[in-house]
């Protein structure tokens, strides 16, 4: 029985080991493939093309360019318009701002109450609030000074 067993192992062990083999042979003679020089066919004063490798190529014996060098400069950048008077800039007494809390004022007008006791009842009391913070603002720098 013992005999009987080493030949299924040896079986199994030789499918392997071929399988194996023939992958490695296989990926070598594909990557030796691909490595080869690039080849370019160029003609020659006869006619006939000529084979050359592409890396041999002299400056003066690529193939002929489709485009020729631009001989003009680049345009000049266009001037700034000043005419707008740049960006403004957000007040900076606005609701979270510096990261100051939002405090509500006692006396709100009815859409406001209405909107902050609905927030109340959906559990999304500071809804409101949140949106009353603009994603923009600026926040001052938690880092120490050294």
């Amino acid at each position: 029985m013992g005999l009987l067993w080493r030949k299924r192992s040896l079986l199994l062990k030789l499918v392997v080991i071929v399988g194996t083999a023939w992958f490695t042979i296989a990926f070598l003679l594909y990557t030796d493939e691909n490595s080869s020089p690039n080849r370019i066919a160029l003609p020659v004063e006869g006619g006939d093309l000529k084979e050359q490798a592409g890396n041999e190529l002299g400056a003066g014996n690529g193939p002929p360019r489709v485009l020729p060098f631009r001989q003009d400069s680049p345009p000049p950048p266009p001037q700034k318009r000043e005419e707008f008077g740049g960006v403004l800039v957000p007040p900076q007494d606005m609701a979270g701002e510096m990261g100051k809390p939002v405090v509500l004022p006692a006396n709100l007008s009815a859409d406001v109450k209405k909107m902050v006791d609905e927030g109340w009842l959906h559990n999304a009391f500071n809804q409101y609030a949140s949106d009353m913070i603009s994603v923009h603002r600026s926040l001052p720098d938690p880092r120490d000074e050294w």
